[in-house]
């Protein structure tokens, strides 16, 4: 009974809620036309973990806990991927602005913020793809071109800082090395003196 009520109540009112659902439509349509577009474009990085200092150390006798490259971390990955630096660069290079026309700021450059749904400006953000070693950089702007320019150049600007911090891995490495071996040698020297005076006080030979 009640539905009947109901659905006589709509047959009555069918102009209005016609011209709701009409309205309703018009107004979608002309905001997806007014906003302007946003395109994403994304480089996908395989991060491979570099155990090369690790096993020197390892292969000498050396304990693999001194200062090296350790498991696949995300989050790390994902934070080393937007610090400052890389950032910054990737500004400097591309002359990013904001939609005020003004240099664009890291900051800005990590937080769009719901105002770039209507007025995009570049955007960048790194997410890990699903549970792998796989990080995806995305670059987003309202100009096709600078958001592709934008995800290459900061996965670049990653591998470079990847790269730069295994060769610091293995430096320390050597440098762990060559102070072990230089602590063996002075051992050595001493216990050599050491014999030297001892054959020289008693004559005798070892």
């Amino acid at each position: 009974m009640e539905l009947m009520k109901i659905w006589d109540t709509m047959i009555r009112r069918r102009r209005s809620i016609a011209t709701i659902f009409f309205g309703f439509f018009i107004a979608v349509y002309l905001f997806t036309q007014w906003v302007p577009p946003t395109y994403e474009s994304s480089a996908i990085i395989l991060v491979r973990e570099s155990n090369g200092a690790n096993a020197i150390l390892a292969a000498l006798g050396f304990s693999s806990s001194t200062p090296g490259t350790e498991d696949f971390d995300a989050d790390t990955e994902i934070a080393m991927g937007l610090i400052e630096p890389i950032l910054d660069a990737a500004i400097k290079q591309m002359n990013l602005v904001d939609r005020s026309g003004k240099a664009m700021t890291v900051r800005k450059l990590v937080k769009g913020g719901l105002l770039n749904n209507f007025s995009p400006q570049p955007l960048v953000e790194v997410e890990q793809i699903e549970e792998s070693s796989m990080l995806e950089i995305i670059g987003s702007s309202g100009d096709s071109n600078q958001a592709s320019e934008l995800s290459n150049l900061l996965a670049n600007l990653y591998i470079s800082k990847r790269i730069e911090l295994n060769q610091k891995d293995f430096e320390t490495a050597l440098t762990f090395v060559g102070g072990h071996i230089s602590a063996v040698r002075q051992d050595f020297y001493n216990d050599l003196h050491t014999y030297r005076d001892f054959m020289a006080k008693t004559g005798a030979i070892l």
